[in-house]
This record gives C-alpha cells, sequence and structure tokens, in this order.
C-alpha cells in the first residue's frame, strides 16, 4: 500500500511515480503487496488448521504456496512474486 506524500519535493515524488509505473511494466510486486499476501495466507492457514491440525507439519509450504497463488491470480509475474517473495522471507531468517 502506497505511504500518505510527506515531502513537497517534486523531484522524489516524480522519481517514485517511474519507479511504481516500472514495476507496475514488468509486473513485479511491491514489497507491501507480498506483506498483504503472506498475512492473507496466514489468516487462511490459522481458519483450515483449526478445523484439521493435521495441516501442522506443512504450515510454512502451505502458507507460501497460497501467497503465491494469490500474487499469481491478482495478475503478478510469477518469477518477480519469487524473487521478491524470497527476498522479504530472508528478513526473517
Amino acid at each position: 500500500m502506497p505511504r500518505a506524500v510527506k515531502s513537497d519535493d517534486a523531484s522524489h515524488r516524480e522519481r517514485q511515480q517511474r519507479y511504481r509505473k516500472r514495476l507496475a511494466a514488468e509486473r513485479r510486486p511491491e514489497a507491501s503487496v507480498i506483506d498483504v499476501a503472506v498475512a492473507a495466507a496466514v489468516a487462511a492457514f490459522a481458519s483450515a488448521a483449526a478445523r484439521d491440525p493435521a495441516l501442522h507439519p506443512q504450515a510454512l509450504q502451505w502458507i507460501l504456496r497460497y501467497a503465491r497463488r494469490r500474487l499469481v491470480d491478482d495478475g503478478y509475474d510469477m518469477e518477480q512474486v519469487m524473487r521478491v517473495l524470497h527476498r522479504r522471507m530472508r528478513r526473517f531468517g
């Protein structure tokens, strides 16, 4: 989700707009989009796990697969999704 504009710096704003256009052209999700997809996957997993405790051993794989599928279904390129997802997941490992 884009942050609110804090600066009156027009050149910064223009750079950011060009950056977002480039991401859109490459169908590369911003990190915040990845975060939302992972959060949605965790919520869906929690709901499914409440009904089926056997899901626990495969929890992380299921969550990431769900997030990946959601992002691709939303129109993002699979390779770009994997690239950003791996980068984001490395922050926690």
